[in-house]
């Protein structure tokens, strides 16, 4: 959410993920940039526009809706085989709709 901060997944889970997998929601990534800097770690970057809808309403066109368009920057460490996420940092840029939606 805009302004605020979670370190680690239990505190991601209860800030973001709690909230947002309850709606109808759509995020879609785009611009995405991996630079890797060295065998075990990696930057990502993206553009992010996310639309969120109250849960089962995603079909109406007359519901509310909440966009945003953001900036994502993740630091990436490499376990095994995968690349998983160490950090990740979204620059909210912009807000638009009704944001009781994020509340369900």
């Amino acid at each position: 959410m805009p302004g605020s901060t979670a370190r680690g997944i239990a505190e991601f889970k209860a800030a973001v993920f709690d909230r947002v997998s309850k709606l109808d929601t759509t995020h879609f990534l785009s611009n995405v940039r991996i630079n890797i800097t060295s065998s075990r770690t990696a930057t990502a970057t993206c553009s992010a526009l996310a639309q969120h809808v109250r849960p089962g309403e995603g079909v109406d066109p007359s519901s509310a809706k909440f966009t945003s368009g953001a900036f994502y920057a993740c630091d990436m460490v490499k376990i095994g085989d995968l690349w998983k996420m160490k950090t990740w940092k979204a620059n909210i840029i912009w807000l638009d709709g009704d944001p009781t939606v994020l509340a369900g």
